[in-house]
Protein backbone atom coordinates (compact mmCIF):
# COMPACT_ATOMS: atom_id res chain seq x y z
CA UNK A 1 0.00 0.00 0.00
CA UNK A 2 2.66 2.87 -1.19
CA UNK A 3 1.55 6.35 -2.17
CA UNK A 4 2.54 7.04 -5.73
CA UNK A 5 5.55 9.67 -5.01
CA UNK A 6 4.92 12.55 -7.12
CA UNK A 7 7.73 14.35 -9.18
CA UNK A 8 9.46 17.55 -7.70
CA UNK A 9 9.54 20.65 -9.85
CA UNK A 10 12.42 22.66 -7.38
CA UNK A 11 14.73 19.73 -6.67
CA UNK A 12 16.86 20.80 -9.68
CA UNK A 13 17.75 23.19 -8.20
CA UNK A 14 19.52 21.98 -4.77
CA UNK A 15 21.57 18.60 -5.99
CA UNK A 16 20.99 17.02 -1.79
CA UNK A 17 17.19 17.49 -2.70
CA UNK A 18 17.34 16.04 -5.78
CA UNK A 19 19.03 12.95 -4.32
CA UNK A 20 16.33 12.60 -1.38
CA UNK A 21 13.66 13.06 -4.90
CA UNK A 22 16.02 10.11 -6.48
CA UNK A 23 15.31 7.75 -3.54
CA UNK A 24 11.61 8.32 -3.00
CA UNK A 25 11.04 7.70 -6.49
CA UNK A 26 13.05 4.82 -6.72
CA UNK A 27 11.15 3.56 -4.28
CA UNK A 28 14.23 2.22 -2.49
CA UNK A 29 12.92 3.02 1.54
CA UNK A 30 9.65 0.71 0.45
CA UNK A 31 12.14 -1.71 -0.42
CA UNK A 32 13.96 -1.27 2.56
CA UNK A 33 11.10 -1.51 4.81
CA UNK A 34 9.71 -4.59 2.81
CA UNK A 35 13.33 -6.35 3.64
CA UNK A 36 12.75 -6.02 7.45
CA UNK A 37 9.40 -7.73 7.46
CA UNK A 38 9.94 -10.43 4.72
CA UNK A 39 7.98 -8.87 2.20
CA UNK A 40 7.44 -8.23 -1.70
CA UNK A 41 6.89 -4.75 -2.69
CA UNK A 42 3.63 -4.13 -4.57
CA UNK A 43 3.36 -2.10 -7.93
CA UNK A 44 2.93 2.19 -6.72
CA UNK A 45 -0.98 2.88 -6.54
CA UNK A 46 -2.74 6.17 -5.03
CA UNK A 47 -4.20 5.80 -2.08
CA UNK A 48 -4.75 8.41 0.59
CA UNK A 49 -3.37 6.77 4.41
CA UNK A 50 -5.37 9.09 6.13
CA UNK A 51 -8.66 7.47 4.90
CA UNK A 52 -7.66 3.84 4.00
CA UNK A 53 -5.67 2.87 7.41
CA UNK A 54 -8.18 3.48 10.01
CA UNK A 55 -10.15 0.80 8.42
CA UNK A 56 -7.09 -1.62 9.02
CA UNK A 57 -7.71 -1.26 12.57
CA UNK A 58 -9.38 -4.47 13.52
CA UNK A 59 -6.98 -5.95 11.22
CA UNK A 60 -3.82 -4.67 12.96
CA UNK A 61 -5.58 -6.01 16.43
CA UNK A 62 -5.51 -9.66 15.05
CA UNK A 63 -1.63 -9.18 13.96
CA UNK A 64 -1.28 -7.99 17.45
CA UNK A 65 -2.76 -11.11 19.02
CA UNK A 66 -0.76 -13.38 16.49
CA UNK A 67 2.35 -12.76 16.73
CA UNK A 68 1.96 -11.63 20.73
CA UNK A 69 2.74 -7.95 20.21
CA UNK A 70 2.38 -5.14 23.28
CA UNK A 71 -1.06 -4.51 22.86
CA UNK A 72 -0.84 -1.00 21.55
CA UNK A 73 -3.84 0.33 19.21
CA UNK A 74 -2.89 1.53 15.49
CA UNK A 75 -3.76 5.01 16.69
CA UNK A 76 -1.52 4.53 19.92
CA UNK A 77 1.39 4.06 17.98
CA UNK A 78 0.42 6.10 14.48
CA UNK A 79 -1.80 8.90 15.66
CA UNK A 80 -2.01 12.26 12.79
CA UNK A 81 0.90 10.62 11.10
CA UNK A 82 -1.19 9.18 8.05
CA UNK A 83 -2.20 12.97 7.44
CA UNK A 84 1.21 13.84 7.50
CA UNK A 85 2.05 10.69 5.14
CA UNK A 86 -0.33 12.12 2.94
CA UNK A 87 1.33 15.60 2.55
CA UNK A 88 5.06 14.44 2.35
CA UNK A 89 4.00 11.84 -0.54
CA UNK A 90 1.76 14.35 -2.44
CA UNK A 91 -1.78 12.63 -2.32
CA UNK A 92 -4.20 14.69 -4.23
CA UNK A 93 -1.47 17.25 -5.54
CA UNK A 94 2.37 17.88 -5.73
CA UNK A 95 4.04 17.81 -1.97
CA UNK A 96 4.71 21.18 -0.77
CA UNK A 97 8.42 21.79 -1.92
CA UNK A 98 10.39 22.59 1.28
CA UNK A 99 13.94 23.18 2.02
CA UNK A 100 15.24 22.92 5.49
CA UNK A 101 18.60 24.66 6.13
CA UNK A 102 21.00 22.44 8.93
CA UNK A 103 23.41 24.92 9.12
CA UNK A 104 21.67 26.60 12.40
CA UNK A 105 21.76 22.78 13.70
CA UNK A 106 25.54 22.58 12.60
CA UNK A 107 26.40 25.73 14.66
CA UNK A 108 25.00 23.99 17.54
CA UNK A 109 27.02 21.11 17.11
CA UNK A 110 24.66 18.81 15.51
CA UNK A 111 27.06 17.59 12.89
CA UNK A 112 26.05 13.68 12.12
CA UNK A 113 25.08 12.36 9.24
CA UNK A 114 22.65 9.11 9.58
CA UNK A 115 21.77 7.26 6.80
CA UNK A 116 18.46 7.15 5.94
CA UNK A 117 17.83 3.23 4.84
CA UNK A 118 19.91 2.45 8.19
CA UNK A 119 17.86 4.84 10.43
CA UNK A 120 14.52 2.77 9.00
CA UNK A 121 16.42 -0.36 9.63
CA UNK A 122 17.80 0.30 12.95
CA UNK A 123 14.10 1.98 14.26
CA UNK A 124 12.16 -1.42 12.85
CA UNK A 125 14.03 -3.67 14.08
CA UNK A 126 14.06 -2.13 17.31
CA UNK A 127 10.70 -1.75 17.05
CA UNK A 128 10.53 -5.62 16.18
CA UNK A 129 12.39 -6.63 19.41
CA UNK A 130 10.42 -4.64 21.68
CA UNK A 131 7.52 -6.85 20.48
CA UNK A 132 5.46 -3.73 19.26
CA UNK A 133 5.94 -4.46 15.61
CA UNK A 134 5.77 -8.50 13.73
CA UNK A 135 9.09 -9.95 12.94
Amino acid sequence: MEPVISNYSFSKYIPAYHEIRQFLEQQRIFQVVAEVFGMPVAEPSPLRLADAMPKQAPMWQQIVQRYGLLPYSMEQLIGASWQFADAVFGYGGSPQDTVVSTVKARRFGFSECVDTEEMFVRQLTELQAARILPR
